[in-house]
């Protein structure tokens, strides 16, 4: 994994080739931009683990739908090789981690109405609004207002989608909505948590419901 040295939240942090926005909000340092580290795979081939070669999906197959988007990836492979510590590295920089349930959670709340507890359950469980619509990228809040403004700039690149009862896997919500993994695992069952942005919901998503760790889906990365 390759580091540029930066500076200051809100400057350029350069990765592995390419360079991601960052924004401060609140006390956090986000990366502003889904994570598009690794090596195309296809779904039908399935992704691995390691963070000596890091694999990726791409919505449809389709390349440039990481390149608009960013890459979507297991659990298992954001995490690397079987780790399972909330706030690891995983396939994030040095300096940088995936977030946990928690820190999504003071995101939401900084940003919304401070009614969002950590490690909820529950399908579709939305709190927090306007938070969500903050967090995406301007335009995809349907007319509602504040849209867009923290930076975050969230974008709906959807999921690759394994059901957690039949295996089955399927591509879907492209445009309609962005889950992002946390580094928060589920106790029970091969779940972890999620932080979902749905362009018809004001709010944020945050539960394990559904969140198979063999679903592909999106990674931002947080300072240390």
């Amino acid at each position: 994994m390759t580091v540029t040295p930066w500076t200051v939240c809100g400057d350029t942090f350069n990765y592995a080739g390419k360079s991601y926005p960052t924004v401060q909000i609140s006390n956090q340092c986000w990366f502003a931009e889904n994570l598009d580290i690794g090596t195309m795979v296809f779904e039908i081939d399935g992704q691995g683990t390691s963070c000596s070669s890091i694999q990726k999906y791409c919505y449809d197959d389709i390349e440039i739908n990481c390149t608009t988007s960013g890459g979507l990836y297991t659990w298992t492979q954001a995490m690397c090789e079987g780790q399972t510590t909330e706030m690891a590295q995983g396939i994030c920089p040095v300096g940088w981690h995936i977030p946990s349930d928690p820190e999504y959670v003071t995101l939401t709340n900084y940003l919304g109405s401070a009614s969002c507890t950590t490690y909820r359950a529950g399908n579709e469980n939305y709190c927090g609004a306007p938070a969500g619509d903050r967090m995406k990228s301007a335009g995809l809040c349907q007319d509602r207002t504040p849209c867009g403004d923290s930076g975050f700039n969230g974008l709906m690149a959807g999921q690759l989608y394994v059901d957690i009862y039949t295996f089955e896997q399927s591509y879907r919500g492209l445009d309609t909505y962005n889950l992002l993994w946390t580094s928060s695992k589920a106790i029970i069952g091969p779940e972890a948590w999620h932080s979902k942005l749905a362009i018809d919901r004001g709010g944020v998503s945050s539960t394990y419901y559904f969140s198979h760790i063999a679903s592909g889906r999106s990674i931002r990365c947080i300072e240390d």
